[in-house]
């Protein structure tokens, strides 16, 4: 054979064995992942603002909506690609000046065993845990879709507890209401009294409304349990 068909002859296995060779498998597209109905709970627009009233202290607790919004994110791995809804909000209460910088968590095309879920992340920041100590913290408030599946870093852990049709705070009936309870909750409002870091605490949300209670238990001075409510007394709500 000829040095000529010898090379010919290679050049053709060569291209026989690049079109048998798999390709490699596309990334699965998942298309758009909306927030869904969380956004009834978390989307308000600034200026928005929501009054509390402790049952213990009887002080009163305003936080004002500083900023809130929604972008879209896109992730891309070998298993998936898809786009993705965010939301974050930034809120400061007007009682000690803390803030609560609030986000939805990224969302890892890479996981072996994918949902489309995500952790609302909330950073206090500022404030006061009693007159000498910084009331700074992290923790879980809300994650979605609601599930028991459970939501924590280490140091919080956030659970999701039920959905009901409604229930009464401070004389007012609201509707849709989903609760979370947080174990070693870094981001309770502390009040004026001395009460120990890391609560064990029930946020009650309402659609269209946001949290309208928080049910806490803590230690005060002596170590000795303590309990106290933030009740949603008043709101401006803006749409």
């Amino acid at each position: 054979m000829s040095t000529y068909c010898k090379q010919l002859f290679f050049f053709i296995v060569l291209l026989m064995a690049i079109s048998c060779k798999e390709k490699d498998p596309q990334p699965e597209d998942l298309g758009f992942i909306s927030l869904g109905e969380a956004k009834d709970y978390l989307l308000f627009k600034p200026g928005t603002w929501w009054v509390y009233k402790n049952s213990v202290t009887n002080e009163l607790d305003t936080t004002l909506l500083e900023s809130c919004g929604v972008d879209t994110a896109y992730a891309k791995s070998k298993k998936r690609v898809f786009t993705y809804e965010r939301v974050g909000y930034y809120k400061r209460s007007l009682r000690d000046n803390a803030i609560y910088r609030t986000f939805s968590g990224s969302m890892n095309p890479d996981v072996v065993n994918f949902n489309p879920g995500w952790v609302l992340e909330c950073i206090r920041e500022n404030g006061y845990r009693e007159k000498y100590f910084s009331g700074s913290g992290v923790s879980c408030h809300f994650y979605y879709p609601f599930d028991r599946g459970g939501a924590g870093n280490g140091v919080y852990e956030t659970t999701f507890n039920n959905k009901q049709d409604s229930i009464v705070v401070s004389g007012k009936t609201y509707y849709d209401i989903v609760s979370f309870s947080i174990y070693h909750d870094g981001t309770f409002p502390y009040p004026n009294i001395y009460v120990g870091p890391l609560c064990n605490n029930i946020y009650y949300w309402a659609k269209g409304y946001g949290i309208i209670k928080i049910e806490m238990q803590g230690w005060d001075i002596n170590n000795n349990i303590i309990t106290m409510n933030w009740e949603l007394i008043d709101y401006k709500i803006i749409k």
